[in-house]
């Protein structure tokens, strides 16, 4: 179809568009029923015919709708237009995300960071009890506004609400979406993908987003990923030997025991990672009062569990032109649907403070 103002789909009249990417475009609308902005995803032209497209879209619907948590996107409507275009129509949230805070204020502070992990773990809590794999947690697929009437600086710094959006590949166990991936078909976006999810391994469970999450809050604390490398194909090395530098070797003014939260976090064996994100964010909370107590031990114990770290390397070293070889390709995100459920801007709607003291 062609999409413009003024047109309407479903029950909503589009105003504007808010991003146009190649597997669809997000547009912000009024409701004609609710009389309230709206966010509008349509699938893009080009891929209406395609069979996996449109399921993928559709159980991006389905799975949202049924998510109950105040951090995922409220779904007011979905179907298809008369042409057969599949929308979706979402409430609109007025924010930025997590990527444009950090490049616009810098890193977050502790407390800022256990805010968001308790949020994170209300989506996923939610999202995991009904078997659904986010599968793309990244600073970019998270959304923060403004709470308690709140706008811009203000006492409580840690006064931000986070949205967790974009299910466009979510795996739904339960749904059979299993089989829309292909053994071997690596989605995700790569720096915040599990050393499982960037196998293509089709039997990626709740731990895959856990370790996601571990990059997350990394990035938030130090500014800069844990794994790095000038390729994609260095990259996913250093993601399977699974060593990263100390947060607080980079900002000293973390408490000692993150160090520990992160070794657990980003374990390259799945089984040795956090059993629930909210038992991560709990786990994250006592790390950050705990300061030095107890450190060396916890360290002690959380080390990479997995391979020895010099056969690891070697034998992913060894291995890795072959299974990186479909991927090297295309080392991007593969997305079933843009992910925009936001307004345009300047940032003033965030109550996050910019990072002062770390340990706060």
């Amino acid at each position: 179809m062609t999409v413009a103002p003024g047109q309407v789909v479903g029950d909503a009249v589009l105003i504007h568009p808010l991003q146009d990417g190649g597997m669809g475009s997000v547009w912000m609308a009024t409701h004609r029923r609710l009389g309230r902005a709206v966010a509008v995803k349509l699938l893009a032209k080009d891929h209406v015919t395609s069979p996996s497209a449109t399921e993928r879209f559709f159980l991006e619907a389905r799975i949202i709708s049924q998510i109950s948590s105040p951090h995922v996107p409220e779904v007011i409507e979905y179907g298809v237009t008369p042409d057969g275009t599949p929308f979706l129509i979402l409430a609109l949230l007025d924010g930025v995300t997590l990527a444009q805070w950090i490049e616009q204020h810098g890193r977050l502070t502790v407390r800022q960071v256990a805010s968001l992990l308790d949020q994170l773990a209300g989506a996923l809590g939610a999202a995991h009890a009904l078997g659904v794999v986010h599968r793309d947690v990244t600073p970019s697929n998270i959304i923060l506004t403004h709470t308690r009437g709140t706008r811009g600086a203000c006492a409580d710094e840690a006064a931000f609400h986070a949205t967790l959006i974009d299910f466009g590949i979510a795996k739904w166990r339960h749904a059979g979406s299993a089989a829309l991936t292909r053994p071997g078909t690596t989605l995700g976006t790569p720096d915040y993908m599990s050393p499982e999810q960037l196998e293509g391994s089709v039997d990626v469970d709740e731990r895959t987003d856990i370790w996601s999450v571990g990059v997350v809050a990394y990035v938030c604390l130090t500014g800069r990923p844990p794994f790095s490398g000038e390729t994609f194909r260095e990259l996913c090395l250093a993601i399977y030997c699974g060593t990263f530098t100390p947060a607080t070797a980079l900002r000293g003014a973390l408490p000692q025991a993150i160090d520990a939260w992160f070794e657990e976090a980003l374990a390259s064996e799945r089984n040795r990672r956090f059993g629930s994100v909210a038992a991560m964010s709990k786990a994250f909370e006592l790390a950050a009062t705990r300061k030095n107590r107890d450190t060396g031990r916890a360290l002690q114990r959380r080390r990479r569990h997995g391979w020895p770290a010099t056969i690891a390397c070697a034998a992913v070293g060894a291995g890795l032109g072959i299974a990186v070889a479909g991927l090297v390709a295309s080392p991007t995100t593969t997305h079933a649907a843009s992910s925009p459920e936001t307004a345009p801007s300047n940032g003033v709607a965030v109550a996050v403070a910019p990072d002062a003291d770390a340990s706060r």
